[in-house]
């Protein structure tokens, strides 16, 4: 499965092969990402554009995006926060002229004032959303075109959080994702950001009447005329399933009076529909094309997902089906590059949570990239999606229209995407007054208007659901709670600081180490089985709640501006490596789920000092253990007060003393053998093999790329050896860069390096050398 590229042409030649009508398209999107200029500013009082000596950037750095101002360690303890330049020269074709033109940034970290031709556009507030500049006045076809960006990543009281030194994650730096430019005719489907009117803007696709016989697909199409005439044109509607046309409907003829706009609205009828769930993510695409006497002078294109959802009570239907979600958070940083990472990465990410078992994400806390709610629309995964928000609010008015604004804007940027259950308008953590909660969620049903609308908040008055975490139900639950109900957070902190609520700055009563649930991939066995059993214990007690989902915190350890170590109560580490428990949570899965099949694994490593008591994650109905060979028993999962509601409790095995070999474990669905899992004693190292987290996703030819590389020592039987300390050096031939310590220490047996590789890599070899073995290992990544 690869990624599908986000390039309007691309998509065009491979939806809309063979229209018949004449085609005077007046419209493109391209990236532009590449041949930036980077400086960051020693000098506070360096803000002006004069600043920049165009003509000398010997000691600027030659930068492409998405970009971080600083490669920081693997445990960031000192983030950094400053004014950082871009810059970049840039022509445009001749028959540009007389278009409209537009830059997209899809996200800048965080205060961002943007300067085209030396004249200053705009000064946006916020770095998780994207802002669009109108720059057609000052646009040049003869001459060569400027753009500067300065950003300011310090620490805002407008747009919040708490400061970086009391936060619980980093905001990070830099134009982190991407950038577009857009030309446009003058009449043209508008950008819902730019536009900025309640509900409109661009495309917005509704959904009225879903049922398994047939949807009314309502569309709304945003058209603005800049001629100095009145015009008039036609829209067209087309919906496209796996490239065959499903319906297709034209208007009557509109007319628009010079600088005049207005929003048309559509309604097409499917029948039969394929609908949209995390089972089964169909997806369709939505052509509308604005036709002027015959001819084609636009064309988007929306990937839409039909799904009705609703509550009845506490219980949650999707499709007129009841479904519980079991899901997690996600922080969206990587090691060394923080908020930084390729579309590609994110679409792995977004793997990673569903291959884990989960069909639903909390994307806390704060609005993430386009290119994961594409993955998500894609894969399946049910988002609640967020404004940034975490323990800060403030009664300045400038604070709360910020956060008003953000929550407008992430609406209109999501509200095409299947996959969003629900609109986060809540600052979390933070506690708000009513009157301020009445104005998000307003807004949210403003924006998103009908009865597909639902917004959540962790306070309990005025939302549509009621999110809550496990630590604050521990200490208060409200029993005469009607609400739709979710967990949003369990199994961290209510095993870490015992009644410290919710001030980081005074952990009161910790518990100890070894209960907490935030173990390093390095912590040994004992460790990441009690993270593994703190999660079954919680998702356990979740399940005994009227909640309809919950959420794990979190899916990956993450860094904290307050913190000098790793949150590491993920699932899997910040390098994308699994812990145990990711394995607990992938049993949970059925095994005739159209995305599972039948799993088995042994959470041991059958060492001299690890558990007799070994534990075995099955999403089958039986399990035989064997030692070298001899039947152990066969088994059905234990049955206890920890799993009682579990979908499959894990299984248990009592060994009466270690006898070094080899452990496998058959598992049985209806008496039959249909998968098995095997474990051997570590011997003596013998050998090292490099593996790239491609995860389903190529590397990506056309842009650039982030992904991570392993070396993992092994013994001579391929068993990973978790307690080697060593150092692995990497060295790399071709066209890439690698990111990170280097040399890395083992880690549990593994050592990891970031690569980033562009458009011009293409044959690459990544050699790995262990220092006090001396194996070597050399991939060849041909023509990635």
């Amino acid at each position: 499965m690869k990624i599908i590229k986000h390039i309007f042409f691309l998509i065009l030649i491979v939806i809309i092969n063979g229209c018949l009508k004449e085609e005077v398209f007046t419209s493109s999107k391209v990236k532009f990402n590449d041949d930036w200029y980077f400086k960051k500013v020693l000098n506070e009082t360096s803000s002006n554009i004069t600043f920049i000596d165009e003509n000398n950037f010997n000691n600027w750095d030659s930068i492409s995006l998405p970009h971080t101002p600083k490669i920081e360690p693997k445990i960031v303890n000192n983030q950094w926060q400053g004014i950082s330049w871009y810059f970049k020269k840039f022509s445009l074709s001749k028959d540009m002229k007389g278009k409209k033109m537009f830059l997209k940034f899809e996200a800048a970290m965080n205060i961002a004032e943007v300067w085209v031709n030396d004249k200053k556009l705009i000064k946006h507030q916020g770095g998780y959303l994207p802002f669009v500049i109108d720059f057609t006045d000052v646009a040049l076809f003869n001459a060569e075109n400027t753009v500067k960006v300065r950003l300011d990543n310090k620490d805002n009281s407008i747009t919040g959080p708490k400061p970086l030194k009391n936060l619980d994650f980093n905001t990070y730096g830099g134009i982190y994702r991407n950038v577009w430019l857009i030309a446009k005719g003058q009449l043209y489907i508008t950008d819902p950001i730019l536009t900025n009117k309640v509900a409109s803007g661009g495309v917005f696709v509704t959904y009225p009447k879903v049922s398994k016989t047939q949807a009314t697909i309502n569309i709304k199409t945003h058209i603005k005329n800049e001629n100095n005439k009145k015009q008039s044109f036609t829209i067209k509607n087309t919906i496209i399933k796996s490239d065959i046309e499903i319906v297709s409907s034209e208007s009557d003829t509109y007319t628009l009076f010079s600088k005049e706009d207005k929003q048309f609205t559509a309604n097409l009828k499917v029948k039969n529909p394929e609908l949209w769930c995390p089972n089964s993510p169909n997806l369709y695409h939505l052509k509308t094309e604005v036709l002027q006497d015959g001819k084609v002078l636009e064309r988007e294109i929306t990937r839409i997902g039909i799904k009705t959802i609703k509550f009845i009570g506490q219980d949650f239907y999707l499709n007129d089906k009841k479904i519980f979600l079991r899901g997690v958070n996600r922080h969206q940083e990587y090691p060394y590059v923080g908020y930084a990472i390729s579309d590609n990465a994110n679409y792995r990410d977004a793997k990673k949570i569903k291959d884990a078992g989960f069909d639903y994400v909390r994307l806390s806390h704060y609005p993430q990239s386009p290119a994961f709610m594409k993955a998500c629309d894609e894969i399946g995964l049910i988002t609640i999606d967020a404004i940034l928000g975490w323990q800060y609010f403030s009664k300045d008015k400038k604070f709360q229209n910020y956060v008003f604004q953000a929550s407008k804007d992430l609406i209109r940027r999501d509200r095409n995407h299947p996959s969003v259950l629900a609109w986060e308008v809540s600052l979390n953590e933070s506690w708000m007054p009513e009157p301020f909660i009445d104005s998000l969620t307003t807004i949210a049903h403003q924006e998103y208007p009908g009865n597909q609308c639902f917004t959540a908040g962790w306070q309990y008055y005025g939302y549509d659901i009621y999110l809550q975490a496990r630590q604050h139900r521990l200490q208060y639950y409200n029993p005469k709670n009607k609400k739709p109900y979710n967990v949003s957070e369990y199994g961290d902190w209510e095993y870490y600081a015992m009644n410290a609520g919710l001030n980081q700055n005074s952990w009161g009563d910790l518990l100890q180490s070894e209960r907490s649930s935030r173990q390093l991939r390095s912590a040994g066995e004992k460790g990441l089985l009690q993270q593994a059993t703190n999660i079954q214990e919680a998702h356990n007690d979740n399940l005994n709640t009227p909640a309809f989902a919950d959420g794990y915190w979190v899916m990956f350890d993450y860094n904290r501006g307050y913190a000098n170590d790793l949150e590491a109560s993920g699932i899997m580490d910040i390098f994308r490596i699994p812990k145990l428990s990711y394995y607990f949570y992938q049993s949970q899965r059925d095994a005739n789920n159209s995305n599972g099949k039948p799993m088995v694994y042994i959470a041991n490593q059958w060492k001299k000092n690890s558990p007799l008591d070994v534990k075995i994650y099955s999403n089958c109905d039986e399990v035989e253990l064997f030692l070298n060979g001899k039947s152990l028993g066969r088994k059905k999962p234990n049955q206890n007060k920890m799993s009682s509601n579990l979908n499959h409790p894990p299984f248990t095995f009592k060994i009466p003393k270690y006898d070094a070999g080899k452990l496998q474990a058959k598992a049985f669905i209806k008496n039959k053998n249909v998968v098995n899992y095997s474990v051997f004693s570590p011997e003596n190292p013998s050998k090292i093999k490099i593996d790239l987290d491609i995860n389903g996703y190529e590397l990506d030819k056309n842009n650039d790329d982030i992904t991570l590389v392993y070396a993992s020592v092994t013994d001579k039987n391929g068993t990973l050896l978790t307690d080697i300390d060593d150092k692995i050096e990497f060295n790399l031939k071709g066209n890439a860069e690698l990111i990170g310590e280097n040399p890395a220490n083992l880690e549990a047996g593994i050592a990891t390096i970031l690569l980033k590789t562009n458009k011009l890599t293409k044959d690459l070899e990544i050699k790995a050398k262990s220092k006090k073995y001396k194996f070597n290992y050399l991939l060849k990544v041909d023509n990635p």
